[in-house]
């Protein structure tokens, strides 16, 4: 944008806005505005007799950092409310509707006799001017060339010294906004100068990266750059950028490997919050830089947000705005891989929802924890969570359509639902919005687990883990990494990877998490795979205090047909009968212990009770003969689809389609009195239990239920299909 000549002082209202200071007052005090808050307040003022888009806007403050309009809308808030408290809550920021912002206020300006724009262009006197910085960060700044020409590097240095010292003497600064954070330049102390521009580019990056961040304010470069090999204490580099958090580090080359120092340090009193040391392979300077910049983006997202989740629950305990929500369940998330603490989350962020309801981050990570719950966990409320994650993916896309968070849920939530392609697509398009989503990139390389391809399975896996190595999701993709190399024959690396994945895991027993318990699975037969029968025996002893009620069919069901024509799963299969897994349930032997079930845990891991009130259970001989009628009776099957008869109506992912059997009863309506024969997946599904209830609460039928399911078919050897 064509830089305007800035008045030394613009007064408007009870306001006195002095750029040169970023400074606004009001009654001589200084308000606190964040630092994107007063480039947003000058850009309107000095352009008003203009409608300023948002484009402009963020483009101009923000410096070509990609982010959405809800961090636009959120500044321009905070500045309406400073602005309103001050002024008899005047209004002096108009939305225009499908434009952008004007400033309205009435304004007098007070421009100096003199300037800095060059000696050729000063002419003393009255009308002299002098040239505006970029709204983004300090005004003086080491990379303008119009100073380096007047002055040097040198001058520059005092310069920002005498500025920082005049600070103090100004009195408190304002507040520095909450996820405030300026990356100084990165040193590099090994002895090969052409790693400078691998340190100042690794500054650079991160400087866009953490940008990412919801609410952050993240300093520019060009400002950070003035305290280049400089010994300025933290808190006095806080009070002049006006941030909370430096980020500060190093990086030597050694014997072929970069490693990159790096700790946050708290700007108000030096404190250091975070440190961390990080090997990255030397390899091609270009792929170094990008696993420089993940690992520690990605450490640091995790470390922020916590930080930040802490602090508002000392500072705003009971009356938390949608932020500070957000940054808690982020926290809690991050920190617990569990049921409980993934729900907590999820009421966490539906209260930041209600509270701003466009906040696109909190609606994005609040289908991602719903979809979380669903593929992760025994998910007790698997339809009603999918139904909800599927609302919050489609308003995030009307909302930002180009949202990498967003694209990735849809992906996840097309995945789920077996449409692979769809969620292929999806994938590519949020990495498409942002390279460096990582999430996306370990989604796509889960659909080739899918789609039983391990050798791009483990390909993709370990370059995600190569650019997130110490990520929330680190143990759940070193856990498929280890699956896939046993699909491929290399069980010493499966074992390696397994274990790795199921170190410091929390307690299996109160995790209730599918990735555990395949874990255990592949370790129990990669260790008879390589000869080690005896340790897994015993570990299939552990396995069954946890999980006590599981057949080879029950867990052949979750691998698609691609998967189960691999050479790899045979061996699975072998192994766990090795150890003694049965292949089938056994019904009879549950008989008495379901008869005091109730459906209170209604999950995967408890048997459904022996009876459906107002349906008839049945076996499989009984199936027969009633499929032997005529008319025909209908067959809904609502399992997993692993083993279904041919002419059964089948309805995929059923917690979800429980609330979605409107057309399959519709069609019954035409049908009064047609006998309707329920298939689930078998004694420990409860789907097949919940549809033939709901069945008879419609009024339809008679009903009957075979509680054996589709296990029970498998077990039969009648006819079946699978449609997974």
């Amino acid at each position: 944008m064509q830089e305007l000549a800035v008045p030394e002082t613009i007064a408007f209202g009870p306001f006195v806005l002095e750029p040169g200071r970023r400074a606004l007052l009001a009654g001589g005090e200084k308000l606190p505005l964040s630092s994107r808050a007063f480039d947003i307040l000058l850009l309107l003022v000095t352009h008003r007799d203009r409608v300023v888009s948002k484009d402009e806007i963020i483009a101009t403050v923000w410096r070509g950092v990609a982010v959405e309009e809800n961090n636009l809308a959120v500044q321009v808030s905070s500045l309406r409310r400073a602005l309103a408290e001050r002024s008899d809550g005047q209004t002096m920021i108009l939305t225009i509707p499908g434009q952008g912002y004007r400033f309205v206020g009435r304004v007098e300006e007070h421009i100096p006799a003199f300037s800095t724009a060059s000696p050729a262009d000063a002419s003393p006197g009255p009308e002299a001017t002098r040239t505006m910085p970029s709204p983004a960060g300090v005004v003086v700044k080491s990379r303008s060339g119009v100073i380096r020409a007047m002055f040097g590097a040198a001058a520059v240095a005092g310069l920002v010294l005498i500025w920082l010292g005049a600070s103090w003497l100004l009195g408190s600064p304002p507040a520095a906004p909450r996820l405030s954070i300026a990356v100084l330049p990165f040193r590099n102390l090994g002895e090969d100068a052409k790693q400078d521009y691998l340190a100042e580019a690794v500054s650079d990056d991160l400087t866009t990266d953490l940008s990412h961040l919801p609410g952050s304010v993240v300093i520019a470069r060009e400002s950070s750059d003035v305290y280049r090999g400089r010994a300025v204490p933290a808190e006095q580099i806080g009070r002049a950028l006006n941030v909370r958090y430096l980020l500060e580090g190093s990086l030597r080359g050694v014997d072929g490997v970069f490693r990159i120092n790096a700790q946050l340090i708290d700007a108000r009193n030096g404190a250091h919050l975070w440190a961390d040391r990080f090997d990255v392979p030397g390899g091609k300077i270009s792929e170094a830089q990008t696993a420089i910049v993940r690992n520690i983006a990605n450490a640091l997202d995790v470390k922020l947000v916590a930080i930040e989740s802490d602090r508002s629950l000392h500072e705003r305990p009971n009356d938390p705005d949608a932020l500070d929500l957000y940054f808690r369940a982020r926290s809690i998330r991050d920190g617990a891989e569990t049921l409980d603490a993934f729900t907590e989350a999820q009421k966490l962020l539906e209260r930041a929802v209600a509270l701003q309801p466009s906040f696109v981050d909190a609606l994005t990570d609040l289908s991602l924890v719903l979809l979380a719950k669903i593929t992760d966990f025994d998910d007790p409320d698997d339809g009603k969570d999918r139904a909800q994650a599927k609302q919050l993916i489609a308003k995030s896309l009307t909302l930002a359509p180009k949202n990498a968070n967003a694209l990735t849920a849809q992906g996840w939530l097309e995945t789920i639902e077996g449409q692979v392609s769809e969620g292929d697509a999806s994938y590519l398009a949020a990495i498409a919005a942002d390279p460096n989503n990582v999430t996306a990139r370990a989604g796509l390389a889960l659909n080739d687990w899918y789609l039983g391809k391990p050798e791009e399975t483990i390909a993709a896996l370990t370059e995600v883990l190569r650019l997130d190595p110490q990520g929330p999701a680190t143990k759940r993709r070193l856990a498929v990494l280890g699956m896939a190399y046993f699909m491929v024959g290399k069980w010493q690396d499966s074992i390696d990877f397994l274990l790795r994945g199921l170190a410091g895991d929390p307690d299996v027993s109160g995790a209730g998490g599918d990735r555990l318990e395949f874990s255990h699975l592949f370790l129990i037969a990669a260790y008879v795979q390589s000869g080690d029968k005896a340790r897994a025996v015993n570990l299939y002893a552990d396995y069954k205090r946890l999980w006590p009620r599981r057949s080879v069919w029950r867990l052949s069901s979750y691998f698609c047909r691609a998967q189960l024509e691999m050479h790899g799963f045979q061996a699975l299969k072998a192994a766990l009968e090795a150890v003694g897994m049965p292949d089938y349930a056994k019904l009879d032997d549950l008989e008495a212990s379901s008869a005091q079930e109730t459906d209170a845990r209604q999950g995967d891991f408890d048997p459904a009770p022996p009876h459906v009130s107002g349906a008839t259970a049945i076996d499989v001989a009984e199936l027969m003969k009633m499929t032997a009628k005529s008319p025909r009776p209908v067959l809904l099957d609502v399992g997993i689809g692993a083993a279904t008869i041919a002419d059964a109506v089948w309805i995929p992912n059923p917690d979800a389609a429980i609330g979605g059997l409107d057309d399959f009863l519709n069609h019954l309506s035409r049908r009064p009195g047609t006998p309707v024969i329920v298939v689930g997946t078998g004694i420990y599904g409860w789907s097949g239990y919940r549809a033939a209830s709901l069945l008879v609460h419609a009024g339809v039928g008679p009903v009957m239920w075979l509680r054996g399911g589709e296990e029970a078919l498998a077990q039969s050897g009648i006819p079946t299909v699978n449609r997974r």
